[in-house]
């Protein structure tokens, strides 16, 4: 997701409301945040929790300070005080749910962006934020109801479109995805995954030779990523291309040598080729490192290969 870049003009309070010596550490401790001083701003910060223990705005700038240097859990817990001091503090659940969000505690993550949007966060980044996390949970229709309304929000917000696009190849709405991914590359030309992606959804769509033209510049921008040699190796199959496609999932192999795909694919373009034996070979290598073949269509190519194994 985009840094959010959040000062600390919504923390200024009256000294009337706190002791000065209080006040002094909390300026100090904004001072040092502001300079992305972290540790120092720490520091300031609990000095003044040590004389104003209930100040909610102390504990939110020492959590915001410790998500900053990725300590995830310490942001936790101040995030929690905050809450427990203003059940109504929009923004501490917000990055309450970050935190969860990086630590891999989705539930956790998509309870507190409910929380942070019902308490006045209706920005952009809350619905993206916790579309996202639907997304990867697998609620495939809520999630891509909250990236509209971030998109509606910010028309401009490309982690926005990129999320969007990822939910749509989960609805295999292919053509969607290749206009959100399109977007998204207007402000990120360089990402290789999502040169990947559209190749993958123009498979989806059988438009094999413009498929592979992405993934080329996927592999162009990232050599080392398997999968789009895997998908351009697909869509040469399908394009009868046999010896190219094995020449991508030759590639895959001597990288992964346990690749169970690379194996089945490969052994397809060779059968294509008639070398059944070859093929054979690969399928049962491919069973061996975890291809499910459920319906027994290797059993039955390779009846002969199979009883000697």
């Amino acid at each position: 997701m985009k840094k959010i870049i959040i000062t600390f003009s919504f923390l200024l309070i009256t000294s009337i409301s706190i002791s000065q010596t209080a006040q002094e550490y909390f300026e100090t401790a904004k001072s040092r945040f502001n300079i992305e001083s972290y540790y120092a701003a720490i520091e300031y910060f609990s000095k003044a929790i040590e004389i104003e223990p209930e100040n909610e705005k102390f504990y939110f700038g020492r959590g915001f300070s410790k998500f900053n240097l990725k300590d995830y859990k310490e942001a936790i817990s101040d995030f929690k005080k905050v809450i427990e001091l203003n059940p109504n503090h929009g923004l501490a659940y917000y990055k309450r749910g970050e935190s969860y969000y990086h630590l891999n505690s989705l539930k956790n993550a998509l309870d507190d962006f409910d929380k942070a949007i019902e308490n006045g966060q209706l920005n952009a980044s809350s619905y993206a934020y916790r579309g996202k996390i639907k997304k990867i949970l697998k609620y495939y229709s809520n999630a891509l109801d909250d990236l509209n309304k971030s998109i509606d929000i910010a028309p401009e917000f490309s982690e926005a479109y990129y999320e969007r696009g990822d939910t749509k190849l989960y609805l295999n709405d292919y053509y969607g995805a290749i206009k959100d991914f399109e977007f998204y590359l207007n402000e990120f030309p360089t990402n290789y995954k999502v040169y990947f992606l559209i190749g993958y959804a123009q498979i989806k769509l059988k438009n094999y030779k413009k498929s592979i033209v992405y993934l080329n510049k996927s592999i162009e921008l990232n050599p080392t990523f398997s999968e789009s040699y895997l998908n351009r190796g697909i869509a040469e199959l399908h394009l009868k291309n046999f010896k190219s496609a094995i020449n991508d999932f030759d590639l895959i192999i001597e990288s992964n040598p346990e690749y169970d795909f690379a194996y089945y694919f490969r052994g397809k373009a060779k059968f294509k080729l008639r070398y059944k034996k070859d093929a054979c070979n690969d399928w049962l290598k491919a069973i061996e490192y975890g291809y499910d073949d459920k319906n027994h269509f290797i059993k039955k190519k390779c009846k002969k290969y199979w009883m000697k194994k």
